[in-house]
Order: structure tokens, then C-alpha cells, then sequence
């Protein structure tokens, strides 16, 4: 009885060494390389798609065999909630466990986006959701928002022009015939900027916004320490 039990015992562990050594070689190994295959395929993965429909997706696209193998190995490792949202170039080929490594890396294919000098805040705002796929009057909506949020608080303005007094101006100024104008107009940043895609309205104008403010912010900071007319960051984006 006892041999039987240790012959059985000693099958088991065949049997698991085995299936643990078949899987290893199906994580690690070469994945499905089609007849005819591009050199790379691009795969979307939206923001809040599942691992799972994920893992059907590369399938989808002849980039992985088996599913399962796929979902095991994001457990094992600790990423199977992991997925960063992006368009990723993969390559026909790459191994389950590389397919994970770069749908969680985060290193997608990005979108590349010119904002010339010279440009209102709507024509900035139609550019970015032209390139980004999203809302323009939300972008606008939050980048005014943080715009005025540093003027409460000081940080932008000269004593004798307050909130309320800018407000006013930008009511005067949007009058009915007349071209809208915003709290973040001169705020956003010119540059050519590199987005994920996905990027969401409120991320673009913030980083925008944080980019200008950086900018201001060392320019200010020169001008102060030499005679000048500029009382505050926002007299001298005026003047410029």
C-alpha cells in the first residue's frame, strides 16, 4: 500500500514538473509567427479594457495562441491588473511574456502634436482634440479652469488686476459680435508635444498649462533679478 501511494505520489510530481516545464516554454517561447506577417502590428487598448479581452485581442491579431496562457502568466507575476491603455506596436513573434511586459509598460505609440506660436485658445483647444479624439469646449473648460485657480491664488497677477476685474474684462471682451475670449488665452503653451493615445482633455490642458507656467516661471524669475516694468508673470505674458 505504501509503494502504491509513493508510486502515485512520485506521478503527480511528474506529471506537475512536466506541465510546469510546458508552460514555462509556452511563457517564455516564440510567439505565432502567420505566413505573410507585417513587420508589426498595431494593437489599441482602451482605457479600462480587461486583460482578458485584452489576451483576445492579440489573439485576434495572430499575436498569441492561447488565451490562458497569457492571463496565468499576468497572475504569476503580479501585473494582471497591469494594462496601461495606448496604441502599441507589437511584433509577430514575441513571447506571451514580452506581449505582457509591453502592454504594461506603457511605452505605446504616440501622437505627436504641433501647437504654433501665434494661436488663440480655441484654435489651440481644435487642434488638440482634432489630434487626441476628444472634446474641445471640455479642454477649454478645464484649461480656464486652472487658470483661474493660480490667479486666486496670486500667483499670476499684480494687485490691480484681480479676479473679479479680469472677469469683467472677459465679459466685455466676449460681447455678442465680438471673438470669445478665455481665462487660459496666452496660458497654452506653443510647442510639438508627443500624447499617448487616450490622452484625456483635462491631461493635454493641464500639461499645456504646467508647460506655459514653467516657462513664465523662469522667465519672471530672470527679469527680476534686473531693473523692469514686470510686476507679476502675467504683465510679462501681456507685454510679450
Amino acid at each position: 500500500m505504501k509503494r502504491w501511494i509513493t508510486g502515485a505520489f512520485l506521478l503527480i510530481l511528474m506529471l506537475l514538473g512536466g506541465f510546469s516545464w510546458w508552460g514555462m516554454k509556452q511563457w517564455t517561447g516564440s510567439g505565432p509567427m502567420p505566413e505573410g506577417s507585417a513587420e508589426y502590428v498595431l494593437v489599441e487598448i482602451p482605457p479600462g479594457m480587461t486583460l482578458k479581452a485584452a489576451a483576445d485581442t492579440l489573439v485576434s491579431h495572430g499575436l498569441l495562441r492561447d488565451r490562458r496562457v497569457l492571463l496565468l502568466g499576468a497572475r504569476a507575476v503580479g501585473l494582471d491588473r497591469g494594462l496601461r491603455a495606448g496604441l502599441y506596436r507589437l511584433v509577430p513573434g514575441t513571447s506571451p511574456r514580452e506581449l505582457l511586459n509591453n502592454l504594461t509598460s506603457g511605452s505605446s505609440v504616440q501622437i505627436r502634436v504641433t501647437v504654433a506660436e501665434g494661436l488663440d485658445a480655441e484654435e489651440t483647444a481644435r487642434i488638440m482634440a482634432s489630434a487626441l479624439e476628444f472634446c474641445s469646449e471640455t479642454f477649454l473648460t478645464v484649461a480656464d479652469s486652472l487658470v483661474r485657480l493660480e490667479a486666486e491664488a496670486g500667483k499670476l497677477l499684480m494687485e490691480t488686476n484681480s479676479p473679479a476685474r479680469l472677469d469683467s474684462i472677459l465679459v466685455e471682451a466676449s460681447a455678442p459680435g465680438t471673438r470669445r475670449f478665455h481665462w487660459c488665452e496666452g496660458y497654452l503653451a506653443p510647442d510639438t508635444y508627443l500624447f499617448s493615445v487616450g490622452t484625456s482633455a483635462e491631461a493635454a490642458a493641464t500639461h499645456l498649462f504646467h508647460t506655459q507656467l514653467a516657462r513664465l516661471d523662469s522667465a519672471f524669475s530672470l527679469a527680476s533679478t534686473k531693473p523692469s516694468v514686470f510686476g507679476s508673470p502675467h504683465q510679462l505674458l501681456t507685454l510679450a
